[in-house]
């Protein structure tokens, strides 16, 4: 969960951040996790255009290979 975290931070909000430093601000036990959950959430802009949301799907994670593709 947090490498997607961090990913979509990245592609979100343009953050480049160092990954020791990010894996280490998450596991810090003294930040108000739900506070900043709200947060990090409200800060999302609305996916909606004209009030309909554009899915796309994208299944490149998994290689293809073979006859049957």
């Amino acid at each position: 969960m947090t490498s997607n975290l961090l990913r979509s931070l990245h592609t979100l909000f343009g953050l480049d951040l160092n990954r020791r430093r990010f894996y280490t601000f998450m596991a810090s036990s003294k930040l108000p996790w739900d506070p900043l959950w709200s947060v990090l959430w409200g800060l999302i802009p609305d996916p909606s255009v004209d009030g309909r949301i554009l899915v796309a799907l994208d299944d490149s994670i998994n290689n293809k290979s073979g006859r049957k593709i």
